[in-house]
Order: C-alpha cells, then sequence, then structure tokens
C-alpha cells in the first residue's frame, strides 16, 4: 500500500489543523513585525497575555492585537467560556481563523444559511461577513486569529 497524503485519522486531522494555525500564525506576525512600528524584525516574547475585561461569560486572553500590542494588523487570542450562550448575529469586518481545542463552536453564516461546527482539533476560516456565534454547553475554548487584529469597531451587532 503507497502513501497517502490525506489525513484520516483524527489525530492527523488535529496535527494538521495545528500546523495550519501555526503556520497563518507565523505568516500574519512576520508581516506585522516587518512593518515600521518600532518593533522591525526584532524578536518579542509575550510573557503574559492581556485578559480582555468586560466579558462576563467568556474569558479571551490576548497574545497579540490591538489590546496587548496596540497592533492593529493581527490579534491571536484564546478564548475559553465557562456556559452556553449565543452571542447574537454580528458583522465582522476582519478575517478569523478558528482553532478548534476543546468543544465545540457553531457559527451560523448568514448569506448562505449553513451552520459549520468547529470541534477541538479542528479549523474553521471566516472571511468578513455577517455570522452567529453560538458556544455550545461542552465549554469551548479555541485560539482566534484575526487578520486585521480584533476591535470593537470592526464589530456590528444586529438586533
Amino acid at each position: 500500500m503507497g502513501y497517502c497524503p490525506v489525513p484520516h485519522t483524527s489525530r492527523e486531522q488535529f496535527w494538521l489543523c495545528v500546523g495550519v494555525g501555526i503556520t497563518v500564525s507565523a505568516r500574519l506576525l512576520y508581516t506585522y513585525f516587518q512593518k515600521s512600528r518600532g518593533i522591525k524584525s526584532k524578536p518579542q516574547l509575550v510573557a503574559n497575555p492581556r485578559k480582555i475585561e468586560g466579558l462576563e461569560d467568556r474569558q479571551v486572553l490576548e497574545y497579540f492585537g490591538h489590546y496587548n500590542m496596540k497592533s492593529p494588523d493581527i490579534s491571536v487570542a484564546m478564548c475559553s467560556f465557562s456556559s452556553s450562550f449565543t452571542e447574537g448575529k454580528k458583522t465582522i469586518l476582519f478575517d478569523e481563523y478558528i482553532i478548534g481545542l476543546e468543544g465545540e463552536v457553531k457559527v451560523y453564516d448568514i448569506k448562505s444559511k449553513e451552520t459549520y461546527t468547529c470541534q477541538g482539533g479542528q479549523a474553521l476560516y471566516l472571511p468578513k461577513g455577517d455570522y452567529e456565534f453560538h458556544f455550545t454547553e461542552n465549554k469551548p475554548k479555541y485560539l482566534a486569529i484575526c487578520a486585521p487584529a480584533h476591535h470593537p469597531e470592526l464589530v456590528a451587532f444586529h438586533k
């Protein structure tokens, strides 16, 4: 039997998602550090992520982005939830890459009327657009990568 490049097992799919996430993050970070923002081509260690305040139903720890490094180009944050809830319909004006670590996140694409479920070990790409986020009762945890960086001015909630 010959070599098959398609990942068949959950373990292979998980590591493929991790590799894609790391590659996307590295590329976006490389682009950010190449721009003249005073950190040009200089390594920078983020010893402690910044906790985003005012979110009762979730914990968001930002490593890179608008809040922690004043970067408008990219944000990388670890998101975890203590209970299930629906965030509501919103328009995001950035591309978001979600890498599921635990639990599941359901995202309803308002335009195509399709629901996408991202579970631990999977990844989901959301281009700019209209979505409704549902976080399930199994306490989801995921890595969110946004380009440009997540900022309140780039999200519009709908009633």
